[in-house]
Formats: C-alpha cells, structure tokens, sequence
C-alpha cells in the first residue's frame, strides 16, 4: 500500500486502489521491472481492463467538416512555424498561442477555448518570431 496514502482511489464495483497499484499496472504493461518494494507486491489493476473492448461504430465517430478541416490545416501550419527552428531560448513562443493549440488539439479542433465563444483560427494569433541563439537577458 502506498505509505503516504495519496492517489487512494475507489472503482465502481468497491474495488480499492493506490497510485502504487496505478505503478505496478503501468509497470506491467511497458514490461519494466518494480521501481521499489511497494511496487513490487501492489496487485496489478487487472479488474478495470477487458479483454474484449467494444467496437466503435463508424457512425459514432464524428465526421469533419470542410470549415473544420480548414481550421485543423491552420493550426497545424501554426504549430510548424512554432517548433520547426531549434528554440534554444525558453518560453520564446507566445504562452496564449501556445495555450490555444494545445487546447485545441486536446479537444479536436470543435470546443472553444475556455472564455471564449468559438474556435479562433490560428491566423488570429501574433506570426512566431525567430530567436536568435545568442540572444540572453
């Protein structure tokens, strides 16, 4: 059990778990060797996994329109100029750009930013600028 107590956790049928669990199943599925003693007798979270996970129907998986695809091809041009140079500068990009593509991303190009009313194209936001290497404060 995890000495500290933290990462304690309930699953639906009762079942109780600890982030050392959490390790030890992690651990299990990339093939690695128990970090510690704790990791090494955690039971493995066999319980929530199946072994014959459902299907997705193709008509549950959301189809993109032509305005989204438009709008995916401009942050992914975004996110190009973005990490295309070798930044050598830390927090050289603007944080809100970033912030935004990481957003929209994570949700698929369709949920705007939170405060926001819609998915801002990335034609929006200030054009990457090039840091010079040498460039220290």
């Amino acid at each position: 059990m995890n000495p500290d107590g933290a990462g304690v956790g309930v699953t639906e049928d009762g079942t109780f778990y600890t982030q050392v669990n959490m390790t030890q199943t992690t651990e299990q599925i990339l093939g690695l060797t128990p970090m510690n003693q704790f990791d090494l007798v955690a039971s493995p979270m066999t319980e929530i996994f199946v072994d014959n996970p459902p299907a997705v129907k193709p008509e549950l998986l959301a189809k993109e329109s032509h305005a989204g695809k438009a709008l995916r091809a401009g942050w992914m041009k975004k996110k190009d100029q973005i990490f295309a140079r070798k930044l050598t500068k830390p927090d050289s990009e603007d944080p809100n750009t970033v912030n935004h593509l990481d957003w929209y991303e994570a949700t698929g190009f369709t949920r705007p930013y939170p405060g926001e009313s819609k998915v801002l194209p990335a034609s929006a936001f200030k054009k990457a600028e090039s840091v010079k290497a040498d460039d220290d404060d």
